[in-house]
């Protein structure tokens, strides 16, 4: 929730965060919990939080592995589409 929390109020309006976690939700999940691969994580308490503190659910990815893709965003409309700092350039020989 923490997590989540603070990652919201430091997104702009219409900002996504998307990442992936051990859906404990799925039976694979748990096993890699069981044998200290992972943390445990219900995919319903993630998405249940997110949608209590204002995100939006856009997407949502899984097989039928353990992991699951999620992309949540916040309400409001992206004014910007920087990517970031250049941390590389191309140099011809």
């Amino acid at each position: 929730r923490k997590y989540l929390q603070e990652i919201y109020t430091k997104l702009k309006p219409g900002g996504t965060l998307a990442f992936t976690f051990n859906d404990c939700d799925r039976d694979k999940a748990v096993m890699l919990v069981e044998n200290h691969f992972a943390c445990y994580t219900p995919g319903g308490l993630i998405k249940e939080l997110a949608m209590s503190i204002g995100y939006n659910i856009e997407f949502e990815w899984h097989d039928n592995g353990p992991w699951t893709w999620l992309e949540l965003r916040k309400p409001g409309e992206l004014t910007s589409i920087r990517g970031g700092q250049t941390l590389a350039k191309v140099v011809r020989k």
